[in-house]
């Protein structure tokens, strides 16, 4: 499989809270030696004090906010690389663009993953969820029931099947006005060891397991076939896609 377009928004996002972070464990450190080497000076333990209080407030309010933050875009990036795993097994044949943005009626959808090869167009969606991942009353919101700290906490999600149908109407409107009418075809993919996924649909399939998963994108037998000029010709128009957003 070539890959057009590795990097990827959650790896960037990652790479800046990092960078925020090393800087605010610098200044953390610094403002606690500082305070020790005046408290040297003068004598006194209170600047000391003063320093260790405001290290400690920063720590509290800021760093661990921080930290969070950057657990949750961390499994975003974790997920999305498992999927990439597991479409490089896919021949050359195949082309993979990571994160994509396409605009459709100036409204625009930023995808996990477009694949064109020989069996089409396939856009995935990766969750890396633990848990047990529920259907809600809402079509539209999904309930994802995980164990912490001994108990089951329930969180409501943006429902991912949805998000792919909206995916799969932008980009097929957005080819159709480049002159290219092809069958898109989404999918969810939950790539975590630890989910339990308890969702379906007609239209968006849904996977757990990496080889169904694989399988379903290099064997599909009711994709439409694409051929090699077919195949440059719509890779050809989502690079633009790339030069345009950067």
């Amino acid at each position: 499989m070539i890959i057009v377009k590795k990097d990827t928004d959650l790896e960037k996002q990652l790479k800046q809270l990092n960078r925020k972070n090393n800087l605010y464990q610098f200044l953390n450190l610094s403002t606690l030696f500082g305070g020790i080497i005046y408290s040297f000076i003068v004598q006194n333990p209170i600047p000391f004090i003063i320093c260790l209080i405001i290290s400690l407030t920063f720590i509290r309010y800021n760093w661990r906010k921080i930290t969070n933050k950057r657990s949750e875009i961390s499994s975003g990036v974790q997920g999305e690389q498992a999927t990439t795993r597991q479409l490089n097994y896919l021949s050359d044949d195949w082309y993979l663009f990571n994160d994509l943005v396409v605009t459709f009626q100036d409204k625009e959808s930023q995808i996990d993953h477009v694949v064109v090869g020989p069996h089409g167009v396939f856009i995935i969606e990766s969750k890396n969820w633990s848990g047990h991942i529920l259907p809600t009353s809402n079509k539209e919101r999904v309930r994802r029931d995980k164990m912490i700290g001994g108990k089951y906490i329930s969180t409501e999600h943006y429902n991912p099947i949805s998000q792919v149908g909206t995916h799969v109407f932008r980009l097929s409107n957005f080819l159709k006005e480049k002159g290219i009418n092809t069958w898109i075809q989404g999918c969810v993919y939950f790539n975590h060891f630890e989910g339990k996924v308890h969702l379906q649909d007609d239209r968006i399939p849904v996977f757990s397991h990496p080889e169904l998963f694989f399988k379903f994108i290099d064997e599909n037998p009711n994709s439409q076939n694409l051929n090699r000029e077919q195949i440059i010709h719509i890779v050809d128009i989502l690079k633009k896609c790339i030069t345009c957003k950067e």
